[in-house]
């Protein structure tokens, strides 16, 4: 029965529950996105990317040596947008500038300019600080170059630089006063630098590598904030200068460099080390180095770069732009933005582009870089106001595993008692079809199949549960899926998911071999067995081999490739057919990457399980989605790793096999665990298809709670 009193307390009673252990912290309550106790305001979840080279001598270019343009990216979205308004006042190359950023206000400098300026995040503007000019220098003068820059929300440290000579000072400026100074003796830098690195967290700041004359440096300097004092730590793996730097409250992330010539527009290294604060040692991780062997085309080149800007929050860490010498190409600028998942150490390449093709350097900030403490609003909980399920009756519970690489078999999987038995095959042997279902009927769709021709198929099967009756190749998909001529098909690694209350199901995202990624979204009416384009309706990333289920409302699909990889999750809202992504909801992964998975679920969770990648491998893992509260959670880890398999199942259970395994897995959602199923399929295939009418909601119905 649901509670009448929810939410309806006495002071005395928070007081009783809170000494018992039970109360909520004042720190955890929010009215909207202010905190009860402080007032305290969510973090914008915005990074900006300011300034940068734009020229390389040698290369025709319509862009400066040094530029002013902004570029804002939505770390919930990952998406790119252009801001004028956060333009600096002037032109800065990629060495030039340094910042460090509070949560409200980024504070930067550079191109010997003797006073600090101010980005507000809450208007994306640009101002001076009046007061916040540097001190003097051993040169005599205040307009510095080549500083680096780090702190917290109250107080930033400016070190090193030239200003007529090298200097190995540090000046702190305390952000409520906009005042600089010098730091004693015990604040200064064991030796001259400038072009450092720089990372940090809430109460230490690291300055990293460097140039000293023009020697490059693997030297390591950490600020204590409370102390104002600077300590030597063990130095990094390579010396280099111009390294692009990211991280959290746990570790820091240095990426490219070079070790010279400090005047010049060659490339750097290739290698990622991460300093781990905890031990304060430097390691490289070799996933994170950058060229072929972690996602990027050979014909890039061999990955060296220098000039990359960084950004991020406590979960991810981005990299964008820099100088990055290729083969062929008519400039070395690059506009890409590579993205860090920190728990995992892995990266999704060229997910995003900044304006232009420019080398930033240090000029990415933002109110979650350097481990700023975040005020977020706790994840809302699921209330006994929402509904019951229980089964629905006249279901079919079993399910059709369809057509693989090189397999044309159907088997029938029976749910209740876990046995299989083959049903022959269908129009040919496509991979990487997609399923939908009905009530009543099962159909594949899509994919391809060597060496029939045409390989790529827009083709219709479908199987009637009541007889398990085949009709092959009975409608094609339309034709916008055919374009930008007829030897192109989106058809293949579609996301398929129904909308069984609607009548209608629907094929989203998809590739062709020779065109990459498509943003379609193709509508298919049950009751008419017709397809209809959706041309209002495109997703938002074009990528193929994504994960999809749907709940009552809405289809979601998340992860795929090409262009790059996302974890991200979008959903198309049923009642008026757009996409939208959903806001912090990512996908979680360890050390593979979400794509070519398998994707099952019921009325209340969708189940990711698994993925296929050429670097990282196949994976274990699998996420829930939460339709109520559109979160994402870690499910249960399957029995074995797999990748280029197919899942179904009904209310209770999901079955997972293929992947050039033909042993079936089962996962309960009650427990959250996998066991061996004893069903084996009749052939052994990957890259296949599964589904049943009980997929997606259609296995059970709501049932209101009586008060």
């Amino acid at each position: 029965m649901a509670s009448t009193t929810r939410n309806i307390f006495t002071l005395g009673e928070y007081n009783d529950d809170t000494l018992a252990g039970e109360g909520v912290p004042l720190p955890s309550v929010w009215t909207g996105d202010t905190r009860f106790i402080d007032g305290k305001a969510k973090l914008p979840f915005n990074m900006y990317f300011t300034g940068g080279n734009g020229y390389q001598p040698g290369y025709p270019s319509s862009l400066p040596e040094r530029t002013s343009y902004a570029d804002k990216i939505n770390i919930t979205t990952d998406t790119n947008s252009v801001v004028p308004s956060a333009q600096l006042p002037w032109n800065m190359g990629g060495d030039d500038g340094f910042n460090t950023p509070s949560t409200t206000i980024s504070y930067y400098a550079g191109y010997q300019r003797s006073r600090v300026y101010k980005l507000t995040y809450a208007t994306e503007a640009q101002s001076s600080s009046p007061t916040g000019t540097f001190a003097n220098g051993p040169g005599g003068g205040n307009e510095f170059v080549y500083m680096a820059a780090v702190g917290n929300d109250t107080t930033g440290y400016f070190a090193g630089g030239i200003a007529g000579n090298d200097t190995s000072k540090i000046q702190k400026i305390t952000f409520s006063e906009e005042t600089f100074a010098n730091l004693p003796a015990t604040g200064n830098q064991p030796s001259q630098r400038n072009r450092q690195s720089t990372v940090g967290t809430p109460t230490r700041g690291y300055f990293v590598g460097g140039l000293q004359g023009s020697t490059a440096q693997s030297r390591a300097t950490r600020m204590e904030y409370s102390t104002d004092t600077a300590t030597s730590i063990p130095n990094n793996n390579h010396s280099y200068f111009s390294m692009g730097s990211t991280g959290n409250d746990i570790a820091g992330y240095f990426t490219g460099g070079t070790s010279g010539p400090h005047n010049g527009f060659t490339g750097g290294g290739n290698e990622t080390n991460k300093l781990t604060y905890a031990t304060e040692t430097f390691q490289e991780i070799p996933s994170l180095a950058s060229g072929p062997s972690t996602g990027l085309p050979s014909y890039w080149g061999a990955g060296q770069r220098r000039g990359v800007s960084g950004s991020g929050d406590k979960e991810s860490g981005y990299f964008a732009g820099g100088l990055y010498p290729a083969p062929g190409t008519p400039g070395d600028m690059r506009s890409w933005v590579d993205k860090v998942d920190f728990a995992t150490d892995t990266v999704s390449r060229r997910l995003t582009n900044i304006q232009n093709d420019r080398a930033v350097g240090r000029m990415g900030t933002g109110a979650r870089k350097n481990g700023l403490a975040t005020f977020d609003p706790p994840t809302p909980t699921p209330t006994d106001t929402t509904p019951q399920q229980e089964a629905k009756g006249g279901v079919p519970n079993f399910g059709y595993w369809g057509t693989g690489s090189y397999d044309n078999n159907v088997n029938k999987l029976n749910y209740a008692t876990e046995t299989v038995s083959n049903m022959g095959g269908l129009s040919k042997d496509t991979a990487d079809a997609a399923v939908i279902s009905s009530d009543t009927t099962w159909y594949q769709a899509g994919g391809y199949s060597h060496p029939s021709s045409p390989a790529r198929w827009s083709g219709t099967d479908k199987i009637v549960y009541a007889t398990d009756t085949k009709t092959t190749n009975f409608q094609n998909m339309p034709s916008a899926r055919n374009t930008p001529s007829s030897n192109h098909y989106g058809s293949i690694d579609m996301t398929g998911f129904s909308y069984p209350a609607g009548g209608k199901g629907y094929f989203s995202g998809g590739r062709d071999g020779w065109y990459g990624g498509r943003s379609f979204t193709t509508k298919f009416t049950y009751s008419s067995e017709t397809y209809d384009n959706m041309p209002s309706s495109n997703i938002l990333n074009g990528f193929s081999k994504a994960y999809g289920r749907s709940s009552t409302t809405a289809g979601y699909r998340g992860g795929g490739q090409e262009p790059g990889v996302t974890s991200l999750l979008y959903k198309l809202t049923f009642s008026n057919e757009t996409w939208s992504q959903i806001p912090n909801a990512k996908l979680t992964i360890d050390g593979s990457q979400p794509l070519s998975g398998a994707s099952a679920g019921n009325i209340n969770i969708a189940l990711f399980a698994g993925s296929d990648t050429n670097g990282p491998g196949e994976s274990s893992m699998t996420n829930k989605i939460n339709y109520a509260t559109e979160t994402v959670s870690k499910g249960g880890d399957m029995t074995r790793a797999e990748g280029e398999f197919a899942a179904s199942g009904n209310v209770t259970n999901a079955f997972l096999a293929g992947g050039d395994h033909s042993s079936y897995m089962k996962y309960t959602y009650a427990t959250d665990t996998a066991s061996e199923s004893p069903a084996n399929m009749t052939y052994t295939t990957k890259q296949n298809t599964a589904g049943s009418a009980q997929d997606d909601t259609n296995g059970m119905v709501s049932i209101p709670y009586v008060v």
